[in-house]
């Protein structure tokens, strides 16, 4: 893999020796761009490096598309775009340094400015009043906020004027089970149990939320000394747990919705119906929560796109209480991804190829529509095959998609691993800017909340 680092020089040539530090480590090749009349000092460093005079015009956008339209059919795989300054303040050098240090670990596409911030520009400020408590009577009823060049508010219901006959919507038919169990331990103390993945027939992995410690082989009653469960084995994040019943009937007895965290509230009958899509498999039933891009879909709207000759491919990835995990690592690149279970039928992959092959457009309901058909691809040299397994494709800034033409998803938790793969799809900006209209104009947010359409970023900034 080649990368090729575009410096936009006037003058600066203290920079020069800390450019040199990342360079030389990660064998970058240098390409700079003098606009001053001073000559650059490149005695620092010791790989590839070209130097051109420009006229000083145009700021650094100048720079940057200059090297673009002169090679543009040999751009390297990775380019890095750096101002000659970026070490002048400490905000600009932080981000630098980050930068230098990390691009080699990204897979750019093409002419891609490769801008990855830290951790902290994955933030926003929501008010506790555009959390969605509750679906909205109707599903199709929902905003849908259009991210393309420009923005613009729409409904979800209007999403035929906004596909093409030749389409197709990726969606992921998991089920929700009843993933949810509140029980005490024999000395009274409350225990909540939410089933990460089911073992086998009494096993389970399993977090746990108590208001004493736990040990192995403490008993969790789930009613009066006739049913429970057994801690058999203790770790840090997931717990073993084995049911004095078989897990199909203690969900169907003592089971609930396994509604997010950030719904403070108990699950009723209605979030049964509501929070699964109504395309759900149940013979799939094995998800923990809901792929909630799916869940603005009815019955009239799916029968509307048919009509209009989109074609719909059913995916599936099975998933895990590790959405909701937030990143905590200083470098984001350290975060360890939770893995979930995939499948793509050999109906589901015909599908879609046949539609990239015709130009059709490949749109993703959902984050977890898009990993599963990533996560194949990436292992496949950018093809599409049937497959049956798991996956911890972790997709952040740089990431270059494989398949994926446009994404509809709902807004997503600050310090996300799914604000990342959004940013990663549409640009960090541009996505930063698609909150701050969605708070503004009074959009709902999370799983139960309105939605976005996804125009993937096009231009080099």
């Amino acid at each position: 893999m080649m990368t090729d680092l575009v410096i936009a020089f006037y003058q600066e040539n203290n920079a020069l020796p800390v450019f040199a530090k990342y360079a030389n480590s990660y064998n970058y090749n240098v390409k700079l761009y003098n606009k001053g009349t001073q000559s650059p000092n490149l005695d620092h460093f010791t790989v590839p490096k070209q130097v051109y005079s420009l006229p000083n015009i145009g700021q650094t956008t100048h720079t940057y598309l200059n090297h673009v339209i002169q090679n543009y059919d040999n751009l390297a795989d990775i380019t890095i775009f750096m101002m000659g300054s970026a070490f002048r303040d400490k905000k600009k050098a932080r981000k630098a340094h980050w930068l230098l240090n990390n691009a080699n670990d990204c897979s750019g596409f093409m002419s891609q400015h490769i801008w990855m911030s830290s951790l902290k520009d994955y933030n926003f400020e929501l008010p506790e009043k555009l959390i969605a408590s509750f679906p909205l009577k109707e599903r199709s009823k929902s905003k849908l906020l259009v991210l393309e060049k420009l923005i613009s508010d729409r409904y979800f219901k209007d999403l035929p004027q906004l596909l093409e006959p030749n389409d197709v919507l990726v969606m992921n038919d998991t089920a929700v089970f009843k993933a949810r169990f509140l029980g005490k331990k024999a000395s009274g103390s409350r225990v909540e149990v939410l089933i990460e993945r089911v073992i086998n027939e009494s096993l389970v992995i399993a977090q746990t939320k108590s208001n004493s410690k736990l040990k192995e082989g403490d008993k969790i009653f789930l009613s009066k000394h006739l049913h429970f469960l057994t801690l058999t084995k203790k770790r840090q994040r997931y717990s073993e747990f084995k049911f004095s019943l078989s897990v199909e009937e203690a969900i169907k007895l003592y089971g609930k919705v396994p509604l997010p965290p950030y719904i403070k509230r108990e699950a009723s009958e209605l979030d049964l119906q509501r929070y699964q899509t109504i395309y759900a498999d149940f013979q799939k039933c094995h998800s923990v929560a809901a792929p909630t891009a799916g869940l603005h879909f009815d019955q009239a709207l799916l029968d509307s796109l048919t009509k209009k000759g989109v074609k719909i491919a059913k995916v599936t990835l099975h998933v895990g209480m590790g959405t909701f995990k937030p990143i905590r690592e200083p470098k984001i690149k350290d975060h360890h991804m939770h893995s979930e279970q995939i499948e793509i039928s050999k109906e589901a992959a015909d599908i879609i190829n046949a539609t990239k092959a015709t130009k059709g457009r490949i749109i993703c309901v959902g984050t977890t529509s898009l990993r599963c058909i990533e996560s194949v691809c990436n292992e496949n040299n950018g093809k599409l095959k049937p497959f049956k397994g798991e996956t911890n494709l972790f997709i952040y800034p740089g990431y270059k998609f494989k398949i994926t033409d446009i994404l509809i998803t709902n807004f997503h938790l600050p310090h996300s691993t799914l604000l990342l793969l959004v940013s990663a799809f549409a640009g960090h900006d541009r996505i930063m800017l698609a909150y701050q209209h969605a708070i503004k104009e009074g959009y709902r947010f999370y799983s139960y909340g309105d939605s976005m359409i996804i125009y993937p970023e096009r231009t080099v900034l």
